[in-house]
């Protein structure tokens, strides 16, 4: 038990090929009815850029080990790459998702509807990000995440960081703050 008497487990018995759980673990759903289920989004080794055949199945056996009903997303992403308010938005860097070495042959408006059906949003806030500088490329989760429904945090570099990861951060922030969420 930790100090707020809750009770932690530790899972040993899922094999994997890396210990990264925000981006090969399932996403926990809970719908209108209060019944729970889980979604895999397909994790391809941040697009077969390392080993992953262990890694794949993580989503599923968290869900089996939670005992809630499991189903795969029709694209393939991290949760990393994918930030959400719960409350219908979703913002995520075009870089790792409309990427061919995770999506190929998906258009924008394809990916946007299977990201929303799964994460039961109705908006989509893009960021272009960054492809091929980092394993993920760019995840979402680096820069910018939801503090509560409506608001961003951006970490921001300061204008003298004239690095791409300077300039993403300060694009991040220029589109998030322009940006209205689903709720207008």
């Amino acid at each position: 038990k930790t100090k707020a008497g809750t009770t932690v487990t530790v899972i040993s018995d899922i094999p994997v090929d890396d210990l990264w759980a925000r981006d090969t673990g399932c996403l926990f759903r809970v719908d209108g009815a209060g019944k729970h289920d889980a979604i895999g989004l397909n994790f391809n080794g941040w697009g077969k850029k390392q080993t992953y055949a262990k890694d794949a199945l993580v989503a599923g056996k968290m869900a089996a080990k939670a005992g809630v009903p499991f189903s795969q997303a029709s694209f393939v992403s991290e949760p990393g790459a994918i930030e959400q308010d719960g409350e219908g938005t979703l913002i995520a860097t075009e870089s790792s998702i409309i990427n061919a070495n995770r999506n190929s042959g998906k258009t924008k408006a394809q990916l946007e509807t299977a990201m929303m059906a799964a994460y039961g949003a109705s908006k989509v806030i893009w960021v272009k990000g960054i492809k091929g500088q980092d394993i993920t490329d760019d995840h979402i989760d680096a820069t910018s995440r939801f503090v509560r429904p409506g608001v961003v945090m951006v970490q921001v570099a300061p204008a003298s960081d004239t690095s791409i990861w300077g300039a993403d951060s300060r694009s991040q922030f220029a589109i998030l703050s322009a940006a209205t969420d689903a709720k207008g």
